[in-house]
């Protein structure tokens, strides 16, 4: 039986996130089943998306930024924030009626508060465990409305069981009620002709991420800087990402040691493959992550991965298929990159296992599609009869 399902657009921005490659893939895949009907809220209208290029339009000019731009300009309040988060919910219920939908799903945290049957998505709890690492008034807001989120929705989804044990703990959410679905890889396809954007004279350490405080870039630049003089000529830092929180320290360290470091600033996702594909090895030193898509996205280009050895990676780094490290230790770090560096054998070890791992059917957005649809199913059907 098909059904409506609809999202929030809040995530599709013209720069997509984590939380927005999971919204767009899990979209695109959903409409390729041909099975719902699949309709988007974009803050003061709803569009319904029954193609791939209609979703590949609509997210290249998604406006909900600039439509709601006034709300990042006055609420720095906590409550205001609420007050706006109100304000949308009644849009968002009064297309909810008009279009006679039959499920929300929320996929980015702080689900609108609706009568129809909810499925949210949480994809960490990085604002409950370190509040510092959030603008303060982010950390209130969410520590004020998220659990409430939880507790509202019929049905909750996380990207690993390690947040979904941390939800179930916390929150008091049954079983029954919550899920872990791992993310997939996107099929996007490296150009060979990437080359003449670098002078490739040198092989390079590759960094993809937020610029802020949670992903220990710090920690990934003051290991590299521990290289000597003839390493750095051969192997460089190369940092992708959009600046984030609190990153003006990490800028200031990037730019005092540019003729070692280069930072490229936000790359569209081709630019993002092409790099992964001729990286040397990637590094991903997250003190938290609900999953940790690059670190997945990497292992499928063949690259050796360095990531931290906090508990929340281990379903997507798996045992033995990367090097682990305390990422507060610079020592480790150092040493791990290194280790590839000196140990060839070794470097085309993790080079496989890394691949090997990234290729099972578990992480494709195909099978990410599939068992989210099925879920969608059970919490319409338990709603019917309850």
């Amino acid at each position: 039986m098909a059904y409506k399902i609809i999202f929030n657009a809040a995530s599709l921005n013209e720069r997509l996130s984590g939380v927005g490659v999971y919204t767009y893939e899990l979209i695109k895949y959903l409409i390729s089943s041909n099975k719902n009907e699949i309709f988007i809220f974009s803050g003061f209208s709803v569009k319904k998306i029954n193609y791939i290029e209609q979703l590949n339009s609509f997210q290249a000019n998604n406006k909900i930024k600039k439509h709601f731009s006034f709300v990042s300009f006055f609420a720095k309040n906590v409550f205001f924030k609420l007050f706006f988060h109100y304000i949308k919910s009644i849009y968002f219920n009064f297309f909810v009626k008009k279009y006679n939908i039959d499920l929300y799903h929320e996929t980015s945290y702080i689900a609108f508060f609706t009568g129809i049957p909810t499925v949210t998505t949480i994809h960490d709890l990085s604002w409950y465990h370190s509040p510092e690492l959030h603008p303060k008034n982010r950390s209130q807001f969410y520590n004020l409305i998220i659990p409430k989120s939880i507790k509202k929705a019929n049905y909750i989804i996380t990207d690993s069981s390690f947040v979904k044990s941390e939800i179930e703990e916390l929150f008091s959410i049954p079983k029954r009620k919550i899920s872990s679905i791992e993310l997939g890889v996107r099929s996007i396809h490296a150009n060979e002709n990437l080359k003449y954007k670098l002078d490739c004279e040198y092989k390079y350490f590759l960094y993809i991420g937020t610029i802020e405080p949670r992903k220990k870039l710090n920690n990934l630049i003051l290991s590299y800087l521990r290289f000597d003089e003839s390493l750095t000529k051969k192997y460089k830092l190369l940092i992708i990402g959009a600046r984030g929180w609190n990153d003006t320290r990490l800028i200031n360290l990037i730019n005092q040691n540019k003729s070692k470091i280069i930072y490229l600033g936000y790359q569209p996702d081709i630019e993002i493959a092409n790099y992964l594909a001729q990286a040397y090895a990637f590094v991903y030193l997250s003190s938290y992550e609900g999953f940790g898509l690059p670190i997945i996205e990497a292992m499928s280009k063949g690259i050796p991965v360095i990531c931290s050895n906090h508990a929340s990676i281990d379903t997507v780094a798996g045992f033995g298929n990367c090097l682990r490290v305390d990422s507060n230790k610079i020592n480790q770090i150092h040493d791990a990159m290194l280790f590839l560096i000196n140990n060839k054998k070794q470097y085309s070890r993790f080079s496989k296992k890394g691949l090997d791992w990234s290729n099972q059917s578990k992480f494709s957005w195909a099978s990410v599609a599939k068992k989210t649809n099925k879920i969608y199913g059970n919490v319409i059907r338990n709603n019917v009869e309850s």
